[in-house]
């Protein structure tokens, strides 16, 4: 019959065509993934510091730190108190805790 060849070589109108490539909620999420490692390399978390880089902060040049229980603490303001010399001098860049 002819009317079933017809049918055969075109699509019904009600089947939608497929396309190629991603749909559009996985293009956004391909999009975010470069800027999600950029968030994540920009993000700070607590600072550790050895030994031996905590002891390059005692004079007034590079700042002026101090360890309490483990947290480094920027006491550059009290310069007066934490330089070299002065009261507390001997803290400046060591761990105080005992």
């Amino acid at each position: 019959p002819p009317s079933q060849a017809n049918s055969a070589a075109a699509p019904p109108a009600a089947v939608k065509t497929q396309r190629n490539g991603p749909t559009w909620p996985a293009r956004i999420s391909l999009l975010a993934i470069p800027l999600l490692a950029i968030a994540l390399s920009r993000r700070r978390g607590p600072r550790v510091f050895t030994k031996t880089e905590l002891a390059q902060y005692v004079d007034t040049s590079r700042g002026l730190k101090v360890a309490i229980c483990g947290q480094v603490f920027d006491v550059s303001k009290g310069a007066e108190f934490y330089a070299k010399g002065a009261g507390y001098g001997f803290f400046a860049g060591r761990g105080a805790s005992l």
